[in-house]
């Protein structure tokens, strides 16, 4: 083959295409494979040490006292992040971790109302050093909380009372307060309809009873904290008029 037609040859290489079918192909598996790996690079944090949090409660683990000393590093380190914060995940692991391992299914209800408490507080804290940004996943951290504590009040076989009265009375006077900076964190409904049920249900319980004067006055403000929507205040008149005696 001569020179000229060797060139010729490849000149004509030039000119083949790809199947279309082929070239799409090719394409959706190069792209997908980069969407799989930014899915591996974005792995939830939360997730990863909820696990590690898990792990170090299986004792037949060798590297458990590893284990250990990083998480208490990193809990250190998170105690006073923020949402939006790096180790905010790591924080927030830690106190599901703290609910699961060290809090008894009666405390519960408490301790879910207090995690709605600590999101405020951030709230606070971040309005204080104005930093804008975070204001809404912070919002948002404590709209989630507002509605777990609600739903595990709902499941709670017995609840402590007065330890629900203390929390809702805080989450109140916090919610006041941040939002007479202007910061609008939004209704707490679910909590509030779950107080009202509870409310609800102590009124019932006092149907048939024999009150003193002094605990009738308490039952009508009572009444009247429940007509307002003030339901936590109610509970607590309710709380008041059950630690008095009744009337024989």
């Amino acid at each position: 083959m001569s020179d000229k037609e060797l060139i010729s040859r490849i000149q004509l290489l030039n000119e083949i295409k790809p199947r279309q079918d082929w070239v799409v192909s090719v394409k959706t598996q190069i792209l997908g494979q980069e969407r799989i790996d930014r899915g591996r690079a974005s792995i939830n944090l939360e997730n990863v040490f909820e696990g590690l949090i898990a792990r170090m409660f299986q004792p037949k683990l060798a590297f458990v006292p590893v284990m250990v000393l990083i998480l208490l590093i990193g809990i250190s380190l998170a105690k006073n992040s923020l949402p939006g914060d790096p180790l905010y995940s790591m924080k927030k692991a830690a106190e599901k971790g703290e609910a699961v391992f060290f809090v008894s299914e009666q405390e519960l209800p408490r301790y879910k109302l207090e995690m709605a408490n600590r999101r405020l507080e951030e709230l606070s804290k971040i309005a204080e050093i104005n930093q804008v940004k975070k204001l809404a996943p912070a919002i948002a951290e404590f709209q989630a909380n507002i509605a777990e504590a609600a739903d595990n009040l709902v499941k709670a076989k017995e609840v402590n009372m007065k330890e629900i009265v203390v929390e809702t009375r805080k989450i109140e006077e916090n919610k006041q307060k941040i939002e007479a900076l202007g910061i609008i964190v939004g209704e707490t409904k679910k909590l509030d309809d779950v107080m009202k049920q509870l409310v609800e249900r102590e009124m019932k319980s006092l149907e048939n009873q024999i009150l003193t004067e002094v605990q009738g006055g308490i039952l009508t403000e009572a009444k009247e904290n429940y007509e307002a929507g003030q339901y936590s205040q109610a509970l607590e008149k309710i709380l008041l008029l059950s630690s008095l005696s009744y009337s024989e």
